[in-house]
C-alpha cells in the first residue's frame, strides 16, 4: 500500500500511540532537527550475516569460484581420504 505523500493527521490514543497504513512492519526511529519523526524500513541480520557481508574477500572468492568451477579445490579431507585410496 502506497503512503500518500500530502500530511495526513494521525492522532494518538492515550497512550501515544498510532497506527501505521500498511500493516506490521520494523522501523527505525530517528527525530530530524525541526522536531519531525523519520521512520525508516528496517531488518534483522545475524552476526554470521553481517560477517558475511563485511567480508569482501570472501564475496569475491565465492564470486570467483561460481565462474570458474574448475578451480575449485576438494577439501582437505576428502583430499586425504582420495590420496589414501591410490585414486
Amino acid at each position: 500500500m502506497a503512503i500518500a505523500t500530502l500530511p495526513v493527521l494521525i492522532e494518538t490514543d492515550a497512550r501515544g500511540r498510532c497506527t501505521l497504513p500498511g500493516g506490521r512492519g520494523r522501523y527505525v526511529l530517528s527525530a530530524q532537527p525541526d522536531g519531525a519523526l523519520l521512520l525508516e524500513p528496517a531488518s534483522v541480520m545475524t552476526q554470521a550475516d553481517r560477517a558475511f557481508l563485511e567480508n569482501t574477500a570472501l564475496q569475491e572468492r565465492i564470486a570467483h569460484l561460481e565462474s570458474h568451477p574448475q578451480e575449485f579445490v576438494r577439501s582437505a579431507h576428502r583430499q586425504a581420504r582420495k590420496a589414501a585410496r591410490g585414486a
